[in-house]
């Protein structure tokens, strides 16, 4: 079960992204894998493609909370798909 939530339908668990946001360290792969309850190799498939904001210190990658945060809010499709929604129904 993943740790990233939804209070309402399509509503982002708010507490949780503050909380990641104000984490005040870098996260590792293994780190991130077992918040967003991915695997590892799912992390560093996003890396190699440039799918997710990440940080290069020598042969290290980390992980900023707070862009993580902002990555998860901009690729959330429920909201997307509420948007969409409401478009279509002239909202």
């Amino acid at each position: 079960m993943p740790i990233v939530t939804t209070r309402n339908q399509g509503e982002p668990d708010l507490d949780f992204l503050d909380g990641l946001k104000n984490l005040g360290t870098l996260l590792t792969v293994k780190e991130l894998a077992r918040i967003l309850a991915i695997s590892e190799k799912t992390i560093y498939g996003y890396v190699a493609r440039n799918m997710i904001p990440y940080l290069k210190i020598q042969s290290s990658v980390r992980f900023r909370p707070k862009h993580i945060a902002q990555w998860l809010t901009r690729n959330d499709v429920s909201t997307d798909h509420e948007r969409t929604k409401k478009r279509a129904q002239g909202h």
